[in-house]
């Protein structure tokens, strides 16, 4: 019988796919040959005639090396899925067999990372994300001033001359924001933010109104009552119906037909005064070319930038400039530069901030990955006698911490929803812009970083793992991941935990200390025991008189109230977060026309100095006499004073308020200076016209009272009721609220960093108390050897500190180095300190010192007080 030709036996270890294509392709060619020398042809013929035969061979061997590199691919891919499971498997029964150390590990890796998550949707929404509305970037926001620093709103004159000579707009739009009581039928009044708008804010946005249409230029020039509800209002105050628009509302008598619902991303023009309606402009006397109060929004045209068309304006408005038609310029920001300007560099700080947090809770969860893994020698050692590779114990270890990744990232996802919020008012602005707390995108970045982090933290115990050896970890388990080399190494993971967290208390206290010096600043009023309630009396049913009669009869009943000492009103609120400046005349003297006198102008009522306790400098305050009858009287601020009468008293001087007619005042009075920009910001020049010849219908109450402010709202609310059953009240706080408000991005930001601290000396506290622990535990046979030939408890107990305060020492000096660079980035928000404030870096440094020093003496002595023969069995 003839014998065939053998096949070559399959090659040992993983396939090879080329190898066993290849001697398929030989072994079918030689079978063939030698089929054809059987029958007669000679060993050359054969073989040529069998490779004939065979046909095209390369082709042959590249289809069966593509069937079967898929093949394999396939079985790999297969087997690949078969160990992962086992690894998952396997990691969660581990886990679950030590709860107490897994909870540990999720809790802090998912605070990490609900600090990154939160800061990161801020951060994402404001620098990263393109806008939320088409070509974002071509919208921007226009102020009147000739730079940055002296930037102010626009007069409606002044708008309407730079749209019409501008030639570098798609869209533009003006408008400023007002008080308004909707009334509804079985409904109780209801105090609304009203947006009242000259131009087309919806092409603005570059978005369609969800409903119906906008309110155009058409609207204004007609005075149409028509109204746009916001996207916001319409789903909760309205149901979401369709069937709004052509329905009214009425606006404290005032009929308004409903035309559309304005998208959601137009509510980011109006920032800091979320707005419920739109309603059109109706041009009234007081909007003259030196008033300005509106804010104006442009999209410019497609084929220019927002840079490109601010010099392009720069040349029409000085011409507007040289024709004596406006005496200032006019500046063109990006919408996201004006939004986020002011916040770069606390989202710098926070986002800096949330870094230092995970990495240092990375470096903390190392340690402790690394701990659990020292008390798992044996298991590693048996497993690795029954087969399994270095490999695969590495993979087992790492996918251990991705999972303890995977739980921490879905819990800090929850985490940082509540987070979120804090986030948000510590970064200003910028938060405008941040989307949703369930947004897919930083979920999804939420979760990359949690899988990164559980690698990351299992990265080292995993490679120690995978180099057991068989026989001494068998029989001494512990030293064989916990050799000398590698206690040194945790002990620097130790320092660079203690200079991360130097980092992060140096920043926290640099912030307490600077909201400290804030709260120290004179406001120039006293602001304990003062309410404040902000009344918007509607157009259609107050004229001049009736605006007076009411706030007189209102504020004569208040005074009347038991507790109240003083009780006043004004247009403008220190710190309340609006503003209005405009030009004024002193008789008798002139300026040029880019020179005109100009300061800030408020409306006030009898009381209102009083109830501030707004010191008197000169002259007299206004009274009940300076009525309707009497002549017109004006009291300025010290600073006006030094700043346009110098040389004498401006007592007895004579000006011309330019707001209303164009009547005289005489300036009775002079009083403090005020802060109403802001604690951190200089007192600017005011001046206070009288209620009684300048009826203003929106004015803010301010009641001073011996007792709880806030404990007289309800009889507050019953005055208002018995005057006007359908006015309701607006912005009820008390004047220590409004103050604390003015801070409330510093503070917030002093509480965020404050947390992070706390959460880093905390982590800090807990590595070194670890790693000297363990230290201690290794040392027991050495340190009961000492003890036995003679050294003392004290002389035990001054090594091991000292030996491992090494490494804390060295993490301090780091971090002191890093501290002083890194709080370069909280400089924009920081009052009365510099980053290099030596109170805050000892403070920071002497903290971490303190709780460094605690967690190595009490392991240590522990170990000081053990017996010397227990150190020796137990060892």
């Amino acid at each position: 019988m003839r014998e065939g030709p053998k096949r070559k036996a399959p090659p040992v270890g993983p396939p090879a796919v080329e190898r066993d294509v290849k001697d398929e392709v030989s072994f079918h060619i030689e079978a063939a040959a030698r089929d054809l020398m059987a029958a007669g042809l000679d060993e050359a013929t054969a073989q040529a005639e069998a490779l004939r035969r065979f046909g095209n061979v390369r082709r042959v061997q590249d289809t069966l090396l593509t069937m079967g590199r898929r093949r394999e691919r396939r079985r790999s891919f297969a087997h690949a899925l078969v160990e992962l499971r086992q690894d998952l498997r396997f990691a969660g029964r581990n886990l679950r067999r030590h709860p107490a150390y897994a909870t540990l590990m999720v809790v802090i890796l998912a605070l990490g990372l609900a600090v990154l998550a939160a800061v990161f949707r801020v951060v994402d929404g404001a620098l990263l994300r393109p806008l939320p509305f088409p070509d974002g970037e071509r919208v921007a926001r226009v102020y009147a001033g000739d730079d940055m620093a002296n930037r102010f709103t626009i007069s409606l004159p002044e708008y309407r001359d730079w749209v019409r000579e501008v030639d570098v707009l798609d869209a533009s739009a003006a408008f400023y924001t007002a008080g308004r009581t909707l009334t509804r039928e079985g409904a109780e009044p209801e105090a609304i933010t009203v947006g009242i708008v000259e131009g087309d804010l919806a092409a603005v946005v570059g978005l369609s109104p969800v409903l119906g249409r906008s309110i155009t230029d058409e609207d204004v020039r007609r005075g149409e009552r028509v109204v746009v509800l916001d996207e916001a209002a319409w789903r909760t105050r309205f149901g979401a119906r369709a069937t709004i628009v052509g329905e009214s509302l009425s606006f404290a008598g005032e009929s308004y037909t409903v035309v559309g619902v304005m998208p959601a991303a137009a509510r980011i023009f109006a920032q800091s005064s979320p707005v419920q309606a739109w309603v059109p402009l109706v041009e009234t006397d007081w909007m003259v070319r030196g008033t300005h109060f509106l804010r104006v929004m442009v999209r410019v045209r497609p084929d220019l930038s927002v840079a490109a068309a601010a010099a392009r304006a720069d040349v029409t408005e000085r011409t507007l400039v040289d024709a004596g038609t406006t005496d200032h310029g006019m500046l063109l920001i990006g919408i996201r530069d004006q939004i986020v300007a002011d916040s770069r560099p606390v989202l710098l700080a926070l986002a800096g901030a949330a870094g230092l947090v995970l990495l240092l809770v990375c470096v903390n969860l190392t340690n402790l990955f690394y701990a659990h893994a020292l008390g798992r020698s044996g298991e590693f050692a048996v497993r690795s006698s029954l087969g399994a590779g270095r490999g695969r114990l590495v993979r087992q270890v790492v996918t251990e911490g991705l999972v303890v990744g995977a739980a921490g990232g879905v819990v800090g996802v929850l985490l940082a929803r509540w987070l979120a919020g804090i986030v948000s008012a510590a970064a200003g602005g910028a938060a405008l812009l941040a989307p949703t707390a369930g947004d897919g995108r930083v979920i999804g970045f939420t979760m990359a970083a949690a899988l990164l982090a559980g690698g990351m933290i299992g990265v080292w115990p995993a490679l120690r793992a995978g180099r057991v050896r068989l026989g001494s970890g068998l029989s001494s388990g512990v030293r064989t991941l916990g050799d000398h080399r590698t206690w040194r190494r945790r002990r620097w993971l130790v320092g660079a935990e203690v200079a991360l967290a130097v980092v992060l208390l140096t920043g926290a206290g640099l912030m307490v200390r600077s909201v400290a010096r804030l709260l120290e600043q004179d406001p120039g009023f006293d602001a304990d025991g003062v309410l404040t309630i902000e009344l918007a009396l509607p157009a259609t049913k107050y004229d001049d008189a009736a605006i007076v009669r009411f706030f007189d009869d209102l504020l004569a009943q208040v005074r009347q109230l038991r507790g109240v000492t003083a009780a006043g009103a004004t247009s403008h609120l220190p710190l309340g977060g609006s503003d209005t400046d405009g030009n004024f005349s002193i008789v008798g003297r002139d300026f040029p026309e880019d020179q005109r006198p100009q300061t800030m102008k408020r409306i006030v009522t009898p009381g209102y100095f009083e109830a501030l306790r707004v010191p008197l400098l000169a002259g007299r305050l206004p009274s009940l006499a300076d009525g309707r009858d009497a002549p017109e009287v004006v009291v300025i601020t010290d600073a006006l004073a030094r700043q346009y009468w110098p040389d004498g008293s401006a007592l007895g001087q004579r000006v011309r308020f330019s707001w209303g007619p164009n009547a005289e005042q005489e300036i009775v009075g002079i009083v403090g200076d005020i802060r109403h920009e802001g604690l951190d910001a200089a007192a600017m020049g005011m001046m206070f016209r009288t209620h009684a010849h300048f009826p203003m219908s929106v004015m803010t109450l301010t009641i001073r009272s011996s007792n709880d402010p806030m404990t007289l709202v309800p009889t507050v609310r019953g005055i208002v009721r018995s005057l006007d059953p359908d006015l309701p009240l607006r912005e009820i706080q008390s004047m220590r609220a409004v103050l604390t408000a003015s801070i409330g991005d510093r503070a917030t930001l002093m509480r965020l960093l404050s947390g992070f601290a706390a959460l880093a000396l905390l982590l800090a506290t807990l590595g070194v108390y670890a790693v000297a622990s363990h230290a201690v535990q290794q040392r027991r046979r050495e340190i009961g050897l000492r003890m036995a030939v003679g050294a003392g408890s004290r002389n035990v107990l001054t090594m091991i500190v000292g030996q491992e305060f090494v490494p804390i020492v060295l993490g301090l000096g780091v971090g002191v180095v890093a501290a002083l660079g890194g709080a370069r980035v909280l400089e924009a928000s920081l009052f009365g300190v510099t980053p290099q404030d030596p109170a805050a870096l000892a403070g920071a440094t002497l903290s971490i010192a303190t709780a460094a020093f605690v967690a190595t003496f009490l392991p240590a002595a522990r170990a000081a007080r053990t017996h010397p023969a227990t150190a020796l069995r137990d060892g």
